[in-house]
């Protein structure tokens, strides 16, 4: 017979896990550049603010079916959001308009992902 003992694991005794286990479809792509958004907040009868708000964002990453954005305050889950992409050199500007489906707090603001409506209609 052994002699351990058995103990409780606790946060600390956690040792991070050595693979990393992605659960996207696509991959993600590094991104940096702050774009001006407008956000439609979702119908809700309990909720008194305008019903869109304009909001600045740093975009973090990208894939093929969304954004990864930061934002100083935080965008609700279900917003729509229309993100505009600025004219540069000689390439026309555009938008792209998806809904937020995280809204984490951070510190000094809020991690937000978006999914493009795009795909969407396909998932």
């Amino acid at each position: 017979m052994s002699n351990s003992e058995l103990r409780l694991v606790t946060e600390t005794d956690r040792v991070p896990d050595s693979f990393k286990f992605e659960q996207r479809r696509e991959p993600r792509h590094k991104l940096y550049a702050r774009v001006t958004a407008l956000a439609e907040n979702p119908v809700d009868d309990r909720d008194d603010r305008s019903p869109g708000q304009i909001c600045s964002l740093e975009l973090t990453d990208q894939s093929a079916s969304g954004l990864g954005a930061w934002s100083i305050e935080p965008v609700a889950i279900g917003a729509r959001v229309t993100v505009f992409f600025p004219a540069h050199g000689s390439e026309p500007g555009f938008n792209s308009v998806g809904r937020v489906v995280r809204c984490n707090q951070r510190e000094g603001g809020y991690s937000i992902g978006l999914l493009l409506e795009s795909q969407m209609v396909a998932a």
